[in-house]
């Protein structure tokens, strides 16, 4: 894992509120725009098909701003 990587999961174990969130997609784009060869789902297509999918097979339904990173984030390489 490079260390662009490790800065977006770092952020994505720190989200607790708004701003932490903020943090973490300001991470995500850094990561998309470093490391595009290391996502399985580079494509908005692609992306949303893969969050929907994990989504879908999550047992999480409590809504708060650390699901919606983990999702974002697992969106990168679900399949």
């Amino acid at each position: 894992m490079d260390n662009d990587s490790n800065e977006l999961y770092d952020a994505l174990q720190n989200v607790k509120s708004r701003s932490d969130f903020e943090v973490f997609l300001d991470k995500l784009v850094h990561d998309y725009s470093g490391n595009k060869e290391l996502w399985d789902n580079d494509t908005l297509k692609s992306f949303l098909e893969a969050l929907h999918g994990f989504n879908y097979d999550s047992e999480n339904d409590r809504p708060s701003w650390k699901a919606f990173a983990e999702m974002l984030y697992a969106a990168r390489i679900y399949e």
